[in-house]
C-alpha cells in the first residue's frame, strides 16, 4: 500500500516526467519542499495520502477547547484544515519551509487567519519562530525524514510544548521509507522505535509507540510538569 510520501512521489512521477529524469532526490525534494508549478499537485497528493493518519494524529493529540496546536511540516495542510473544521475552539499554527504551501493555506483559510485562530510560518523545524511553552500539542506527520537533524529537531519541538503538552509524530513503515528511497536520496530512514528513543532523549516522558493506519508508527509523548525538557 502506498503511504504518505509514496503516493505523492507516484503522482508526481506519472504527471511530471521531467522530474523522473532528475532521479529520486528530485522527486523527494518536491515532497520535502513543494515548489514551482508542481506545488499544487504535491499538496493534493499529500492530502489524499495522509487523511487517515492525520485523523489518527489529531485523535492522539486530543486538543481541548482553547488549546494551541502546532503542525510541523504541514505540507498540503490537511491536518491543519481538519483541526480547524473538526476541533472547535482549538487555536492552530503551522510551520512549513515551502512558500507555496504557506501561501496556499493562508488563502484557503483567510477567515481563520483574520480572526487569529490560525497562524502560519515559513520555517523549518530548526527555526520555529515561537517562544518556549507556546503549544499544548505538536504534531509532525510524515515530515521527520526531511529534518536536517531529527534529534535536534525533536529538541526544538519539545521546547515549544507547555507543561504536560503532547507530541505526536507519525512515520511510515521502514519498508515503505526504503522503497521510496529516502536513504538513497540523503534523507533519514526512521523506524518507529528510533523516533520513540529520540523523544526520550529530548526529555519527553510517557513515550508510547503504537501502530496507526496502514502500519504507520505513531509515537506520542508528553512534556514534563515544568514544561522544559532536559537537554
Amino acid at each position: 500500500m502506498l503511504v504518505g510520501g509514496a503516493l505523492t512521489i507516484a503522482a508526481i512521477a506519472v504527471l511530471a516526467p521531467r522530474l523522473r529524469a532528475g532521479g529520486e532526490r528530485a522527486l523527494l525534494g518536491q515532497a520535502s519542499d513543494p515548489h514551482g508549478p508542481l506545488a499544487g499537485l504535491t499538496a493534493a497528493a499529500l492530502n489524499r495520502a495522509t487523511g487517515a493518519v492525520n485523523r489518527a494524529a489529531l485523535a492522539a493529540a486530543a486538543p481541548r477547547r482553547g488549546a494551541h496546536l502546532l503542525d510541523v511540516g504541514f505540507g498540503g495542510g490537511g491536518l491543519i484544515e481538519r483541526a480547524l473544521d473538526d476541533w472547535p475552539g482549538v487555536h492552530v499554527a503551522g510551520a512549513d519551509p515551502s512558500h507555496e504551501m504557506v501561501a496556499r493555506i493562508a488563502a484557503r483559510r483567510a477567515a481563520d487567519m483574520a480572526d487569529g485562530r490560525l497562524r502560519l510560518a515559513r520555517a523549518g523545524v530548526d527555526a520555529l519562530p515561537w517562544p518556549a511553552a507556546s503549544f499544548d500539542c505538536v504534531t509532525a506527520v510524515f515530515t521527520m525524514y526531511f529534518w536536517p537533524d531529527p534529534q535536534a529537531g525533536l529538541r526544538h519541538v519539545a521546547r515549544l510544548l507547555a507543561p504536560g503538552g503532547r507530541l505526536v509524530v507519525a512515520v511510515a513503515p521502514v519498508a515503505v521509507q526504503t522503497r521510496i528511497g529516502y536513504g538513497r536520496a540523503g534523507f533519514h530512514v526512521l523506524p518507529g522505535p528510533r523516533v520513540a528513543e529520540l523523544a526520550e532523549l529530548a526529555g519527553l516522558s510517557d513515550v508510547v509507540l503504537a501502530r496507526g493506519p496502514h502500519g504507520v508508527a505513531l509515537v506520542t509523548a508528553r512534556a514534563g510538569p515544568a514544561g522544559h525538557p532536559s537537554p
